[in-house]
Parts: structure tokens; C-alpha cells; sequence
């Protein structure tokens, strides 16, 4: 099964997504206010990655692929 959008929330949004540039040779775009803020890339295979911070104060640190 393909991903689509791959959800990365993170505490740290800018080292998750130089992790991400380094290992696959991407670039995050900037904060999308329609995605929560996410910064968003597209992968190799067009699988869309995007990171970004908690929306409240209660969502941990999670990953959700749609």
C-alpha cells in the first residue's frame, strides 16, 4: 500500500525535517496554515511527508500515514 501524506508531528519540526532532507534528499517547503503549520515535501515515489508541531497542548509527538 502506498502512503499519500505521511503525518510527523514533532516537538522540534526544524531537526525532524533536516533528518528527512539529509536521508532523502528533499526540501521542506515553508509552514502550510491549511496542514497545522506543516512544512511539506514530496518524496521519490510522490508520497507527500508533512512535519509539523503539536496544535495543543495535549497531542503528543505522533506519526499517521493517510
Amino acid at each position: 500500500m502506498k502512503v499519500h501524506y505521511l503525518e510527523i508531528v514533532s516537538h522540534d519540526v526544524g531537526a525532524a525535517c533536516k533528518v528527512y532532507e539529509v536521508a532523502h534528499s528533499v526540501s521542506f517547503g515553508e509552514p502550510d496554515a491549511f496542514l497545522g503549520g506543516a512544512r511539506t515535501c514530496v518524496l521519490a515515489d510522490g508520497s507527500i511527508v508533512g512535519i509539523r508541531g503539536p496544535l495543543r497542548d495535549t497531542e503528543e509527538p505522533v506519526v499517521r500515514p493517510y
